[in-house]
C-alpha cells in the first residue's frame, strides 16, 4: 500500500497516515477498502475529510471498534481520543489571537463572553456553547491555547457546514481550541486540539473568523494567492517569522528607498497543491487509550513537505512514530 502508509498494526488496531484526495471510508479508492485488502477485518471508528491528510486509525475486530467508537463520541472524562491538527491559514492571525485571549471567541453576545459584560461567569475551560445550551461538561484547556465554539449546521444537500446563531434540530456544538505557531507570507501556522468532531468543523471555524484555510476554495480561500517577498527570504533560511503579538514591523525598503511590495507567487505549486494535494490541513498527533490494553498509545507525525507547510519547517520533518504515555 505505497499510497497509504502504514504507521502501526498490530492484532487490535491499524494506524494509517492518509494523503489527501483518498476518502476515509467507502468506495474503491477509500483508506477503507486499501486496507480491507490487506487485513481479513476492517472497521471504520472515525473520518477525515476527504482532502485532509493525516494519522487515522482503523479496528480489525468488532470489540475493538466497539471500544474505539465509544472514545470517539464520548464526552468530558469519558472522551479519551486527543486529536491536534496544524493547518496554514491565510492572513496574520496574530492581532486576533492576541485580542481574544482569556475569553471565548463564538462571536455571540452569550452569556459567559467578558464582552457581554459577564466576565464572572467565564470559568477555566468553560465554552459559549455550554452557556447557551448548559449541558455540556467543561473540558480542560491547554496552556497557551485559546477555545473556539459554535453552533454548526450541516448541509448534506450542499455538503457545507455553517455557523448559526441558536440552537435548532440539526445543530451540533463545535468546540476546538487553537494556537498559533509561525507567521510568514501573510499566512499562519496553526495548531489546533480538537474536542468535537463535527464535518468540516476546523474548515468552518476558522473560516468564518476571516481565516480561512489555503487551498480550501469551499470556505472561501481563494483559487490564486499573493505572498510578499518574506516568503522567500523564509525558505531560503528556514527561520519564518515567529508571531509577534506587538504592533505589526513597517515593511522593509529597497536599495533604492522604495517600500517592497508583495510578489505574486508563482501558481503553478499552488494549483498542484489545491488539486490533487487538497487543502493545508492535517492530522499531526493521535492518541486514545489502546482497546486491548487500556494504555494510552500516541502516534505523531511532522508537518508535510509540500507548500504552504515547507514554508515553516523546511527539512525538520519527522517521520510518523508510536509511543506509550507515561
Amino acid at each position: 500500500m505505497n499510497d497509504l502508509p502504514v504507521v502501526y498494526s498490530d492484532k487490535s488496531i491499524v494506524v494509517v497516515n492518509k494523503p489527501s484526495g483518498m476518502p476515509s471510508c467507502g468506495g474503491v479508492r477509500s483508506a477503507e477498502n486499501q486496507l480491507a485488502s490487506h487485513f481479513k477485518e476492517i472497521y471504520p471508528v472515525h473520518r477525515l475529510d476527504t482532502d485532509t491528510k493525516g494519522l487515522m486509525v482503523f479496528a480489525r475486530t468488532r470489540a475493538s471498534a466497539a471500544a474505539l467508537s465509544s472514545q470517539m463520541t464520548g464526552q468530558g472524562s469519558s472522551r479519551t481520543v486527543y486529536k491536534e491538527y496544524a493547518a496554514v491559514v491565510l492572513s496574520d492571525m496574530t492581532d486576533f489571537f492576541s485580542e481574544n485571549a482569556g475569553k471565548h471567541t463564538c462571536g455571540k453576545d452569550c452569556l459567559v463572553c467578558p464582552g457581554a459584560g459577564r466576565a464572572e461567569n467565564l470559568s477555566s475551560g468553560a465554552s459559549c456553547a455550554d452557556a447557551r445550551k448548559g449541558q455540556s461538561e467543561k473540558p480542560e484547556g491547554h496552556d497557551g491555547f485559546l477555545f473556539m465554539s459554535d453552533l454548526l449546521f450541516y448541509d448534506r444537500t450542499k455538503n457545507k457546514s455553517y455557523v448559526v446563531a441558536r440552537m435548532r434540530r440539526g445543530v451540533k456544538e463545535a468546540l476546538l481550541e487553537y494556537r498559533p505557531e509561525a507567521v510568514c507570507g501573510g499566512m499562519t501556522l496553526v495548531r489546533v486540539i480538537l474536542h468535537t468532531g463535527r464535518t468540516h468543523q476546523i474548515r468552518v471555524q476558522l473560516a468564518s473568523r476571516g481565516f480561512p484555510i489555503v487551498g480550501d476554495r469551499k470556505y472561501g480561500a481563494p483559487a490564486e494567492i499573493s505572498v510578499g517577498t518574506d516568503i522567500k527570504k523564509s525558505v531560503l533560511s528556514g527561520e519564518p517569522s515567529k508571531i509577534n503579538t506587538k504592533e505589526d514591523k513597517e515593511p522593509e525598503k529597497t536599495k533604492d528607498n522604495r517600500w517592497e511590495s508583495p510578489q505574486k507567487m508563482s501558481l503553478q505549486p499552488y494549483q498542484a497543491f489545491d488539486k490533487p494535494q487538497g487543502i493545508a490541513l492535517v492530522c499531526r498527533v493521535l492518541a486514545f487509550r489502546h482497546p486491548e490494553t487500556g494504555k494510552m498509545v500516541k502516534f505523531s507525525t511532522g508537518l508535510p513537505e509540500e507548500f504552504p507547510f515547507d514554508i515553516f519547517s523546511p527539512g525538520r520533518q519527522t517521520p510518523g512514530k508510536g509511543e506509550l504515555f507515561t
